[in-house]
This record gives C-alpha cells, structure tokens and sequence, in this order.
C-alpha cells in the first residue's frame, strides 16, 4: 500500500527517489495548457532577452507511453511578439493578423498543435517547442475565457428522410445535395 501525500517537515527524513521524467520524441502533437506561472526574467550578461515578465506554460503532449509534460515560456517583450502570437493563434484564441490583448489566465484547458523538438543542455534532453500550427479551418477550437462563442448558424431545413433500399452502399446514403463521401 502506498504511503499517503503528506506535508515534509525540515528535520523528517527521506528515501523516495524521483521516478525521473519523460521525453516525448520528436514529431507533430496536439498539445493541451495544464499550467501557468507568472515569472519574472532576468537577462543574462550579453542575452538577448532583457529583463521582462514571462509566462511558463505546461503543455502536455500524449505519446505512445502516455503523457508527457514540459514547460513553453512566452517572455513578454517585443523582441518575442511573434512568438505570443503563434501561441494564441495555435490555441484558438485569436486569427493571424488579429490585434488581441492576450489572456494568459484563459489559456489554461486550451488545446492546439505544435511541433515538439528536443534540446541538449548541461547533459540533460529536454522537450521545446520548434513551431505552434494555426487551427485548421472548421477546427472546433474554444473561446478565449470572457468571450462568447461565435454565433449559432440557422437550422437549415432538409427533406424529410427517404427509405434507403438495402442495396445500395453507404455512399450512396448520403443527404440530398452531399455528393462527396469524405
């Protein structure tokens, strides 16, 4: 049986090792936001980001072992304009070329798909993302928090059902009008 979480003190012992961490492999994923901090940067002599607030998302990404979960930072600062926006465009919450004001709170339970590399650093592999990909057109993908959906379309009217002989095939099946079986 499994000992329950609990609260460490600074003189309790312990022995539990890590279980480490997963590394997803290269490729195209969907992703979805599980996490976000508030943090602060501070700039590296000869960096070429200077100080400036930063978001660092957790995404998460499912692979043939499961899920794997790695941390994206968004620094907010001009120089990283593009990047914020690839971001909120791949999860829905704004189209190319929109003026937003972003909200970083709401992108927590977005969904998206990115393109997943890995890095090499101090010895260690680490997962980043290489390229968000802009929703497809029709993707469902839902509203920023505070914004309502797009507005309903209209029912549209159809014939009522016709009986379909036994014989014909599934493609033949179709609606009225609908001659494309994909």
């Amino acid at each position: 049986m499994a000992e329950q979480e609990r609260e460490l003190g600074w003189d309790d012992e312990i022995q539990n090792d890590s279980p480490g961490f997963a590394v997803a492999p290269e490729g195209d994923y969907d992703f979805t936001v599980v996490g976000l901090a508030k943090e602060r940067h501070e700039a590296r002599p000869g960096g070429k980001i200077p100080d400036c607030p930063k978001a660092v998302y957790t995404l998460r990404v499912m692979t043939l072992t499961g899920p794997v979960d790695f941390r994206h930072n968004l620094f907010l600062h001009s120089r990283c304009e593009g990047m914020i926006c690839e971001f909120f465009t791949a999860i829905g919450h704004r189209q190319h070329g929109q003026r937003i004001k972003p909200n970083y709170q709401a992108a927590v339970g977005a969904t998206g798909r990115c393109k997943v590399g890995t890095r090499e650093h101090n010895g260690n592999t680490y997962n980043e993302v290489k390229k968000f990909y802009e929703p497809k057109p029709g993707q469902p993908v839902a509203p920023p928090v505070g914004q309502s959906p797009p507005p309903a379309q209209p029912p549209v009217q159809q014939a009522p059902p016709q009986a379909v002989p036994q014989t014909q095939t599934r493609f033949s099946q179709m609606p009225p009008g609908d001659d494309t079986p994909f």
